[in-house]
């Protein structure tokens, strides 16, 4: 047994696309790529993402070793997903004893619940997405579920991984776990693969959108992503600007009444859903400002593609990752109550669901967004010293530096084994 080759497995809820899966997706082919043998295993059938693919690891290799573990679908009513949880449970169970991993790492709160549930000599790895007072927000079973299990569990974890500081430290505080088991992993951003996705042409059909100077958000159309305060905002730019355009990317439950404040706001041409588009980056590239107006997150991807790729960038110091990324070495639990300007970013005062109503007159830290907007346009000094700064900040997230903290958890971890990444 002392000599038999170790394992590595990697639980989901789903493989349908979502920031979460794709860490999940990259780990797993990471891992696979060094040597080490690692499987994937999804709770529910659900797949929408590409395996990657590698000269060392080609996807006909990687697909083998991806397990569904049941026929149930991700988007299942909460109430039916627990019935059917002791069946998924029962079913990795199973796979655990066949396989015999040394660590499980399990991402998001069912796949880490499930986990923390498992019996067996593995070490149990739990990685927190998002701030924990989001997922606590959710519907009353899930949110009693999550609470109770986590309060009464934790204690069998072997580590626990966030992607954020400000999440590691709530968590920590809400359940009363020991700091030595936490550490934060943030999430990796592969530039050549953004830099070559951005190289692609925009749409035909909307190029001619970049005319002009354009302010760029991307993400699903829905109350938390700021898009109905980001309108008034700029709004208040458009009385000063005549020529900058809002583009908005992504699809969603809030088009229409999107739509209706667009007109409503005598903004139709200069605020554009063009919807939702596979490759953004050709977008965020040709953007004169990015920026992310979001009320919350789990850890803002698209920063880091901005970054990446240069843009000048302005973001709400919301929960949790923006501060972290625009302003490292600041407490990320202190929002700034006014316009902060950091080395690589525009930070601005959070925005809250109260002020989601269209009905509701500009904001304070509406007001602030749009002044912000208006200093990048007017300041092309201060939007060239953020794109500067851009790079080298944009490199400490790359898979190069991100994949060797996840080989030293598994290496530190108890009973875990030892990794060579080289």
């Amino acid at each position: 047994m002392r000599n038999k080759q170790k394992k590595i497995g990697i639980l989901i809820g789903s493989l349908e696309a979502g920031g979460a899966q794709r860490m999940a997706l990259w780990l797993f082919e990471s891992l696979n790529r060094v040597g080490v043998e690692t499987y994937l295993l999804s709770v529910d059938y659900n797949k929408d993402i590409m395996l990657p693919s590698t000269e060392s690891t080609k996807p006909s290799s990687l697909s083998e070793r991806i397990i569904i573990l049941s026929p149930f679908s991700v988007n299942l009513p909460t109430i039916l997903k627990f019935f059917f949880t002791p069946y998924q449970w029962l079913r990795l169970q199973l796979y655990l004893y066949r396989q015999e991993f040394d660590c499980l790492i399990s991402f998001m709160e069912r796949a880490n619940i499930l986990n923390l549930c498992t019996f067996g000599t593995h070490n149990k790895v739990l990685s927190i997405r998002s701030h924990p007072d989001l997922y606590i927000s959710k519907d009353l079973l899930k949110q009693k579920s999550i609470d109770f299990i986590y309060s009464h569990v934790l204690p069998r974890a072997s580590s626990v991984v966030f992607n954020a500081n400000e999440a590691k430290d709530a968590f920590v505080e809400r359940y009363s776990v020991g700091n030595t088991i936490c550490r934060t992993i943030y999430n990796y951003c592969p530039a050549k693969t953004v830099r070559k996705l951005a190289e692609e042409k925009l749409p035909k059909t909307h190029s001619h959108l970049f005319e002009a100077p354009v302010l760029l958000a991307v993400g699903r159309l829905k109350p938390e992503k700021g898009f109905i305060q980001l309108i008034r905002a700029f709004r208040e730019v458009a009385k000063s600007n005549n020529a900058v355009r809002l583009v908005i990317l992504g699809e969603g439950p809030l088009r229409r009444p999107l739509e209706n404040q667009i007109v409503s706001l005598n903004l139709s041409e200069r605020v554009f859903l063009p919807g939702f588009f596979d490759n953004p980056m050709p977008w965020i590239n040709s953007a004169h400002i990015f920026v992310l107006p979001s009320i919350w997150e789990g850890f803002p991807n698209a920063l880091l593609e901005a970054l990446t790729l240069g843009t000048a960038i302005i973001s709400t110091d919301c929960r949790s990752g923006p501060r972290e990324i625009l302003s490292p070495g600041s407490r990320p639990s202190e929002k700034t109550k006014q316009v902060e300007i950091t080395p690589f970013g525009i930070l601005c005062p959070p925005l809250s669901f109260s002020s989601s109503n269209f009905a509701t007159a500009v904001t304070e830290q509406e007001i602030q967004i749009a002044e912000s907007v208006k200093r990048l346009l007017n300041d092309e000094h201060l939007r060239q010293d953020l794109i500067g700064n851009s790079a080298q900040r944009a490199k400490e997230f790359s898979p190069e530096n991100i994949l060797p903290e996840w080989l030293d958890l598994i290496q530190t971890s108890p009973s875990c084994f030892s990794i060579h990444s080289g």
